[in-house]
Parts: C-alpha cells; sequence; structure tokens
C-alpha cells in the first residue's frame, strides 16, 4: 500500500472517530415534540415498520406538505432495527453525517487531487455546530439522507467525466432521483454540476458552453418536475403564506439578510437555535450592509476567478444551493434555520480551505515546512473550537424543554420559542411557568392563534373558565384543526357544568365538524340539548352515540335520564 493511500484511509478515520466522539450526547438524547412526532412517534404508517402497504403509502403520500418517499422508508426501516428506542434513530442519522463527510472528502479529492485540503472541508462539514440540527433532530432525517445521495452524484459525475459513456450518466441520474425522493432540495444539483465544470474539472472550453448545458437537461427536467411536485401540495394544503400577507420585498429583503446571517452563524456559532424569531421590520442599515456585503463579495469573486477559481465555485455553491431555503417561496415564518444550509456551507468551506492554503505559502515565502506547520495549526485549533460547540449544540437536543429552553435564552422576542416551551411546560404539569411563557410570547403577538389557543388551554386548567374563553375567541381559527379538539372538550364540558348550554352547543358543535363519531362529544351534546329542554335534539344525539357503540350501558342510562326528564317537564 503506498504512503499516499495510507494517507487517505487514515484521514478518513480520523474523520470517523471525530465526529462519533463530539456527537456523543445523541445517545442520550429523546424525540422532541417538533415534528418528531409527527414523523415518527405518533404516525401509524411508519410505527408498523416496512411493508408493501407502507411502501406504498411512502411513494404516493404528500403527508406533512412533503414528497420524500425514501425518507419515509428509512424511518421505517428504523422502526423495524429500533422500535421506538430514540437512540437508534439518532445513531443511524449520525452514520449518515458521517458517510456525508467521507464522501465529501473523497469527491474532493477525486476532483481537485487536493488530499488536505478537501479533508479540511469535510472536517469543517463535519464538525461544524451548524450541521447539529441536520444530524440531532429525528425529523430531520431527510436532510442528511438526500445529501448522501448529494455527494454520491458528484463523485459518480467525475467518473462520468473522465470517461463520458452512458452507463455512467444513467448512474449520476439514479443517484440523482434518489436524492430528489429523500428531498427536493437537490433541485440545484445541474446548476452545481455547471460550477464544478469550471472549476475544479476544467471542461469550460471556447465554444462548448452549449454542450455543457444539453448534457444536463435530463438533470434540468427531473429538477423541474421535482420543484413542481414539492410547490403542489403545499399550494393545495394553504400551507403557501401568499403575497398579500407578506409582500415580495419583504420576503427578499428577509431572504438577504439570512445569506448574511448564516455566515455571521459560521463566524461566531455561539447562539445557534432550532428556533429563530421572527422578525417583522429589518432595520434599513442592516439590510444596506449585507447588500453590501453580498454584492462585494460576488464582485470579488468574479474579479479573482482568473488566479483563484475556487473563490468563484465556493461563493457560488453557497449562494445557489441556498436559493430554495431562502423563503422567497414563503411556507413558514422561520426567516433563518442552520439546518438549511447544511449542504450550502459547503462552498464557504472549500472558499476557506483552499484560500487559506494559498495564503500561507505566500506568507511562509517559499518555506514549504513552516507554511504547511502555520495551517495545519490553524486548523486543528479551529477544528477543536468546532467540535466543543458541536457537543454541546448536541446536548441541547436532549429533550423538549431543554431544546425550547435554549431557544428562548438564546433569542429575543422569539414567541414561537416562548409558545413551544410553554406548551412543554402545560404537559409537564408545570402551569404556572406555562402561563408566563404564554403570556411573553402574547406581549410579542397579541392575536397569534396558537399562543391564546395555549393560554386558553392553561386557563381551563386552572379553573378559570370566563378568562380562558376571551383566549378562544383569540384562536378561532385553530376550531378546524383535529388536534385541538381535547381544548374545545375540556371548554365545552365546564360551560355545561356552569349551566351556559348555548355556549358548550356551539363548541360541540365545531367539535362534530371534525370528529362526527367522538361518542364522548356526542354524550355532552345530549346533555346540553336537553338543559336547554330541546329534548327532541338531545334523544338523537345520544340514540347516534349508542349506534356507534351499542354495548356502551352509560349511554342507556343517559338516554332513560334524558326521557325521565322530558316527562317530568
Amino acid at each position: 500500500m503506498d504512503r499516499h493511500r495510507r494517507l487517505i484511509y487514515l484521514i478518513i478515520i480520523i474523520l470517523i472517530s471525530a465526529t462519533f466522539f463530539c456527537y456523543l450526547p445523541l445517545r442520550y438524547n429523546d424525540f422532541v415534540t417538533y415534528d418528531d412526532y409527527d414523523y415518527i412517534v405518533s404516525n401509524t404508517q411508519i410505527q408498523s415498520g416496512l411493508n408493501m402497504e407502507n411502501i406504498r403509502w411512502a411513494l404516493t403520500t404528500s403527508y406533512f406538505s412533503y414528497w420524500h418517499p425514501l425518507t419515509w422508508i428509512s424511518h421505517m426501516a428504523d422502526i423495524e432495527l429500533f422500535g421506538l428506542n430514540p437512540r437508534g434513530h439518532h445513531l443511524m442519522s449520525l452514520f449518515l453525517h458521517i458517510a456525508n463527510a467521507v464522501l465529501l472528502f473523497l469527491g474532493l479529492r477525486l476532483m481537485t487531487g487536493r488530499l488536505w485540503e478537501s479533508a479540511v472541508v469535510a472536517a469543517l462539514f463535519a464538525l461544524h455546530p451548524m450541521s447539529v440540527d441536520s444530524v440531532a433532530w429525528a425529523a430531520e432525517r431527510k436532510n442528511v439522507l438526500s445529501t448522501f445521495f448529494w455527494f454520491l452524484v458528484l463523485i459518480f459525475y467525475v467518473y462520468y467525466v473522465r470517461s463520458p459513456v452512458l452507463w455512467r450518466y444513467l448512474i449520476v441520474l439514479a443517484a440523482f432521483i434518489m436524492g430528489l425522493m429523500s428531498k427536493p432540495m437537490l433541485i440545484t444539483v445541474p446548476f452545481l454540476l455547471l460550477l464544478l465544470d469550471y472549476w475544479p474539472l476544467g471542461r469550460y472550453k471556447a465554444g462548448e458552453y452549449a454542450g455543457l448545458i444539453i448534457e444536463k437537461i435530463p438533470l434540468f427536467i427531473l429538477s423541474a418536475g421535482s420543484l413542481l411536485i414539492a410547490v403542489l401540495p403545499q399550494m393545495k394544503l394553504g400551507t403557501v403564506i401568499p403575497l398579500d400577507t407578506l409582500p415580495m420585498g419583504a420576503r427578499v429583503v428577509r431572504a438577504v439578510n439570512s445569506c448574511t446571517g448564516y455566515l455571521i452563524h459560521m463566524v461566531r456559532p455561539a447562539r445557534l437555535t432550532v428556533l429563530y424569531p421572527y422578525i417583522m421590520v429589518w432595520p434599513w442599515w442592516q439590510t444596506a450592509m449585507s447588500v453590501i456585503f453580498l454584492v462585494s463579495a460576488t464582485a470579488a469573486a468574479i474579479v479573482m476567478s482568473r488566479k483563484y477559481p475556487y473563490l468563484l465555485v465556493g461563493w457560488f455553491w453557497y449562494c445557489g444551493t441556498l436559493v430554495p431555503v431562502l423563503q422567497v417561496f414563503q411556507v413558514n415564518v422561520s426567516p433563518m434555520a442552520d439546518r438549511y444550509t447544511y449542504v450550502p456551507i459547503v462552498g464557504i468551506f472549500i472558499a476557506i480551505a483552499w484560500g487559506m492554503s494559498d495564503m500561507l505559502k505566500k506568507i511562509a515565502c517559499g518555506k514549504i515546512s513552516y507554511g504547511k506547520a502555520v495551517y495545519s495549526a490553524a486548523v486543528i485549533f479551529i477544528l477543536a473550537v468546532l467540535g466543543v460547540f458541536t457537543w454541546k449544540q448536541t446536548g441541547y437536543w436532549k429533550d423538549s424543554g431543554t431544546l425550547y429552553k435554549h431557544a428562548v435564552e438564546v433569542t429575543e422576542f422569539n414567541y414561537m420559542a416562548y409558545n413551544n416551551y410553554g406548551v412543554y411546560l402545560m404537559e409537564s404539569g408545570k402551569i404556572d411557568e406555562a402561563q408566563v411563557q404564554f403570556e411573553k410570547g402574547l406581549q410579542i403577538v397579541p392575536y397569534n392563534d396558537e399562543l391564546n389557543y395555549n393560554m386558553g388551554a392553561v386557563l381551563i386548567r386552572k379553573g378559570k373558565i370566563q378568562e380562558a374563553q376571551r383566549y378562544l375567541l383569540g384562536s378561532a381559527r385553530m376550531w378546524y384543526k383535529g388536534d385541538r379538539t381535547e381544548f374545545y372538550k375540556r371548554l365545552s364540558s365546564s360551560l355545561v357544568a356552569e349551566k351556559k348550554y348555548a355556549e358548550a352547543v356551539e363548541y360541540i358543535t365545531k367539535i362534530l365538524l371534525i370528529n362526527p363519531k367522538d361518542i364522548e362529544n356526542l354524550k355532552l351534546l345530549s346533555e346540553a340539548l336537553a338543559g336547554m329542554q330541546r329534548y327532541g335534539e338531545a334523544l338523537g344525539a345520544i340514540e347516534k352515540a349508542i349506534s356507534l357503540s351499542p354495548k356502551d350501558a352509560d349511554l342507556y342510562h343517559k338516554k332513560d335520564m334524558i326521557i325521565k326528564k322530558m316527562r317530568e317537564d
């Protein structure tokens, strides 16, 4: 075995070991209420594991506004292997992240022939705490899985470029399709391949640009199809925020500030969190500074591209692959999410690794050994610091309470974090502490549906029924969401106990629109109607309940009581 190959194996072993060590806190982490339950814990399709029926479901569903069948299948495979033990699910995501780092290293070395620079990029990718959300969040499996196929596409593409035969191109297409079936984030891959054609593959020759574009037409067609599949469910479900709610100008401002914000997080990863606050109006000076920086960086990359082509590729890798997640096509109110940079930030790492190498060679004034020593020391120090941050950031994903408490502590005006932390406290029985969190959230957004709903739930638990109703009216749009029915049941029961029958019937009717076969609710409806002396309707409600549960003796007793009361009146 030659020395170069031994170095490659040694780098891979160090990369695997360092990444695994920095993510060790994962072994203690639980599932969190932020999407993990919808994706895994409470998802009956996933819980039943791998079978043909579930695979068909995965291939056809757009549940959770996504079409990513391979992601669903990977969750089913985890259930087969680990059941609902969160440790197994987290470790599988970690193994994928480690595999991605190794593939990135091998792909860059294959493309550039540069061993140490490729290793540095892979290590930054593996150990930077901005990657933690993608790895430690079970529901974000789609990110690490799609990136696995993304990096395979890059490697297969290099082999195709070196020997452009049909079967190698078909392998590129197959890996690309698998990636799109994991997450539509890969729609920018054809553009990225055109960048790599410029550097490091050096395929741009006078008069041959059109051929490189034509070569990628099948990839562009697949990207367009994936984009359509991704957008249609969002539009059908009404999750797309319309322009009259959030104008295009505001979206562009947010996108510009997000581009620079991610770079700040990359350099200073001390206050990262899963939830960043929604900013209604960005300070004009901040937006101006962001525009100036982005324009200047783009101009510098273009001007210096002849001598330093990796700057152009790295910068446009970052900006281009970030486009699908800049929220111009708005589907949520979160302005930023570090998980969105999982692949885009690699472009900046490329510019840093190659730039540092060239800069230190010049500083060393021809003393190669001195330059390597400085480069190595700088890299080791940076990676050690990032590793510490990653260890700590992984620990914040221990459970829902730790995650949301951290978000509250490191951000300001973060009403989403206040809401989620409040729900966690409420479900843990800490009612007074939960109320404090909801109050803080409502001070920021007084008319938010979810915060009003949760405040009402807390007040009901404290027996403050009339006060709770005021917040209920502030969460009117929650009436038609099935996961809110328990709240209205409690409120309706309290209203019946207070003999406020008309109000109780109003809310009970809304619940029945969601679930007309809810027996407990039908019981409550019959009691409220009987209290209003609408005995015929009360009998109709209880008889419907009996037809749904004919062996329930309590239903027959309630029916007899209604008949008796009707005769007495």
